[in-house]
């Protein structure tokens, strides 16, 4: 994972879950569960590293749930919904 690569600290590390687990968190609400100052996520979401970072922790999270989604669509396009069979093809780059 990322974390080791740019050497971030545990509260960033921690924040870097919580944005990760909860994608529209404002940085109040992180400061507030960090004890931190709102100018210090401000700064942190600033920095390039730390955004990937929290966006690749995202997909780790969720990576299961769009295997999930990706075997409801083809369902539903085995059954004939049309709008289903678009975006697995528009996904496959077909």
């Amino acid at each position: 994972m990322d974390l080791e690569i740019y050497n971030f600290s545990d509260t960033q590390k921690i924040a870097i879950d919580i944005i990760a687990y909860t994608p529209g968190i404002t940085n109040r609400d992180v400061a507030k569960q960090l004890s931190i100052a709102e100018s210090t996520i401000s700064l942190w979401r600033g920095n390039p590293a730390f955004i990937d970072t929290c966006y690749n922790r995202y997909i780790e999270i969720n990576g299961n749930r769009l295997m999930s989604v990706m075997e409801a669509m083809f369902r539903e396009a085995e059954l004939g919904s049309v709008p289903a069979a678009q975006l697995i093809l528009k996904h496959y780059n077909k």
